[in-house]
This record gives structure tokens, sequence and C-alpha cells, in this order.
């Protein structure tokens, strides 16, 4: 009898048969995130500053290049308004609890 032995990625490849149920998660938050943000028309740039945090990071963060922690996202979520359970899971409204935002994340007006 032989057996058949799988080949298991060495360093730096990847196995494109995986499920990236991590990384599609991460995507589908930061692409709800975006959403939100242009809905609202609030700048990134504006929520970094409100966050205290870069606008490259927050950039990084809002494409998918970068993961965001748990708190990220909370922060992102309270200073725009947005809730934090439609954010993560998909689920209920976009509108957060808190319906006043902070001052300088008001939409843009012409």
């Amino acid at each position: 009898m032989s057996r058949a032995f799988e080949v298991m990625p060495g360093r730096g490849e990847q196995d494109e048969s995986a499920p990236r149920i991590g990384k599609s998660r991460s995507e589908a938050v930061a692409r709800r995130i975006r959403e939100q943000l242009a809905g609202r028309r609030i700048s990134a740039s504006t929520v970094a500053r409100q966050i205290g945090m870069t606008q490259t990071a927050i950039s990084r963060r809002l494409v998918g290049r970068t993961d965001m922690t748990i708190d990220e996202i909370e922060a992102i979520c309270r200073a725009a308004g947005i809730s934090f359970e439609y954010a993560v899971l998909g689920r209920g409204e976009p509108d957060g609890p808190e319906s006043v935002r902070h001052q300088g994340l008001e939409p843009r007006t012409r």
C-alpha cells in the first residue's frame, strides 16, 4: 500500500486552496466602514485626526492592507456614528447609537 503525502507550502508560499475566512472578514469590515464614510461624506483623514491616527495608517486599514484591531474599529465607528455591530457583522442598522457626531465630522456642505 502506498500513501499519498500532501505537500505543504514552504515559507513565503501560500496554499491557494486554503480558505481565506479571516482576510475576507477583514475586507468586509473595511468595505462596510468605507461605504458608510462615503455615504456620510466623511473623509478618512478627518476620522484619523479625531481618533489620533495618521491618514496613512487609516487608509491602509480601509483598503485592507493592514487589518484593524477591535479597538480601532470601535474608535472609527464611534467617531463617525457607525454601528459597531453593523461594521463588524453586517447586521442591524448602519447608524450607531449616538446620532450626534463629534465636531469636525459633520457632512460636507457645498
